[in-house]
């Protein structure tokens, strides 16, 4: 569990030694172990090969359990490795052996893998279908996976625009934890909440949550959610010199951690969180390097929702790539997965085009135009334009104006009619380039 590879192998291999063959239960979790370290040495043609070896074992004395198990490993290699395609593959084979010999808990785990996969495929539908009936089942199942299929689960009712549904969903690992006195999984559920709160805007809420969480120990990464990633999108999302220091420190660990442990999942994602990044930094160069880097990544696994979860930002820069006859297709998929508002995207917070941006970028207005703009905009619309730009979700400008969310939401839809935007981010760009905010800040 804390990652260290040749302990693993070592211990593996005296307990190999020293146990008896008919002992296939306990052999096969030696076997188990070694698989993992030797995809954590990045080795992962090894470590499938250890698990074959173990599968051989079972076939003069069969047993579904172990076989079931070993499946299971393949899986986890299959998606620390950020193949798709063949955790698919093997865990459908396992959904079919645990039915049919009714492997309660090695089903569960088939069910949560591919639930996984539906879900970075943008199949949102079959991954509402495949763990809807392991989150009601979730008593006689193993906990860890229950509290991470909850989490897709949650993520692909937000993604659809379910937000009720999701903060419900949301709730269940903890109570679930607290129910069962399973402590440990209190903070991995908590950290998870920042997350809903994050893509749903609130980023206050999720602020809370990272001043008061530890990042480390760093651990190795074989499930759905990394907790750590969180903190990260957190602190771009807040768009402060400080948050962006702090973000950048962590990004810098993680992606050092990760990149050691050949975890090519996580690294595909902390490539595109550096991107984000470097854009808000200003440097579009890098961020569109880290971008290019982060696709080539997830290209053979067919990943869109890791993108399309990152928002806006992230679909500017995916348009500035140039065209490539080998990621041009499934770029194109990730685009056509992505749009305006899209639910489950953190497109409200880590918002494209930083003021420097928009103000180099566009002409200077004409005084007239500025005038115009301002006789229009109520003193009202101007306070909730200038909050706008401070990156501050419709909750917190209500918080902060004393009005109710929906008031502020017809404030900003005034706004963006106002100024012929559609959304929060051209209108503060718009506002920029005006010199709006300026003439209004200084009175």
């Amino acid at each position: 569990l804390k990652g260290d590879r040749q302990q693993v192998i070592t211990h593996a291999e005296q307990a190999l030694k020293a146990m008896p063959r008919d002992w296939q239960r306990s052999r096969s979790i030696a076997f188990m172990m070694m698989s993992g370290a030797h995809q954590l040495r990045g080795n992962v043609q090894g470590a499938l090969a250890i698990v074959d070896q173990a599968l051989q074992e079972t076939t003069s004395s069969p047993s579904k359990i172990i076989q079931a198990q070993l499946f299971s490993t393949r899986c986890f290699i299959y998606w620390m490795d950020a193949d798709l395609h063949r955790m698919r593959q093997e865990a459908e084979h396992l959904f079919r052996l645990s039915e049919a010999h009714q492997l309660t808990e090695s089903l569960s785990f088939a069910q949560s893998f591919l639930g996984s996969v539906f879900y970075h495929h943008n199949d949102l539908e079959a991954v509402e279908r495949v763990l809807t009936p392991l989150i009601e089942n979730r008593y006689i199942a193993n906990a860890h996976c229950i509290a991470h299929s909850t989490f897709a689960l949650a993520l692909a009712y937000q993604a659809r625009g379910h937000a009720d549904q999701a903060r419900e969903i949301a709730r269940l690992p903890i109570e679930h934890a607290q129910e069962t006195q399973n402590l440990s999984l209190l903070p991995l559920a908590t950290a998870f909440q920042a997350e809903l709160a994050l893509r749903q805007g609130r980023l206050h809420d999720a602020v809370q949550w990272v001043e008061t969480c530890d990042p480390f120990p760093l651990l190795p990464m074989p499930r759905f959610y990394a907790p750590q990633l969180t903190r990260v999108k957190v602190l771009l999302a807040q768009n402060t010199p400080h948050s962006l220091q702090q973000a950048a420190m962590l990004l810098s660990q993680l992606e050092a951690f990760i990149v050691g442990i050949h975890n090519r999942r996580f690294q595909i994602e902390v490539l595109a969180l550096k991107a984000l990044l470097d854009y808000a930094q200003g440097h579009e160069a890098a961020a569109l390097r880290h971008v290019t880097h982060s696709v080539d990544l997830a290209k053979s696994g067919g990943f869109i929702r890791l993108f399309v979860d990152l928002g806006a930002t992230m679909v500017y820069l995916l348009r500035q790539l140039p065209p490539s006859q080998t990621t041009a297709p499934y770029i194109a998929q990730i685009l056509a997965a992505s749009h305006p508002g899209q639910a489950g995207a953190l497109t409200d917070v880590i918002e494209p085009s930083p003021n420097h941006r928009a103000m180099a970028l566009t002409p200077r207005p004409d005084e007239s135009v500025v005038d115009d703009l301002l006789s229009s905009l109520t003193n009202r619309e101007l306070d909730v334009l200038e909050l706008l730009a401070q990156r501050l979700s419709n909750q917190e400008i209500a918080d902060q104006l004393y009005l109710a969310t929906e008031t502020v939401r017809k404030h900003a839809s005034n706004i963006y009619r106002k100024l012929d935007v559609n959304n929060r981010r051209q209108a503060v760009d718009k506002a920029y380039g005006l010199n709006l905010l300026p003439l209004h800040a200084s009175g």
